[in-house]
């Protein structure tokens, strides 16, 4: 059996748009260091968010599959304590609280397949 024990689950405003960006950039330059072309990151970012927006496990069981992976175990983080954006402290984003009652619903609607652990 293969757990991969790491995994994220990002959604619509779940996270800090600068996260996203930087992540981006970082893949970007890594994608530069083989090719020799540094790709604009705001596309990039574009384009990936309809592939790893999902709040609810239904993109992850599939990829899962394709993998050979049986289960998934999703660590939660309040990427709104990284971020120096001024709305990474209201109600735009959600509270840790409020991702771990997402999250466990995702456990509930893939129940023996994506399990997680609680932020705080």
């Amino acid at each position: 059996m293969i757990i991969d024990s790491h995994v994220h689950l990002f959604y619509e405003n779940s996270d800090p748009m600068s996260w996203f960006i930087g992540s981006a950039r970082t893949g970007a330059a890594t994608f530069a260091k083989s090719t020799g072309e540094l790709g604009n990151v705001e596309e990039l970012c574009q384009r990936l968010a309809p592939e790893i927006m999902d709040d609810n496990g239904d993109k992850l069981v599939p990829r899962m599959d394709e993998a050979g992976i049986e289960r998934a175990i999703i660590l939660p983080i309040d990427l709104r304590l990284l971020s120096d954006e001024p709305s990474a402290f209201d109600q735009t984003h959600p509270t840790i609280e409020q991702k771990n009652r997402t999250y466990f619903q995702a456990t509930r609607r893939h129940k023996g397949r994506i399990y997680s652990l609680c932020g705080s």
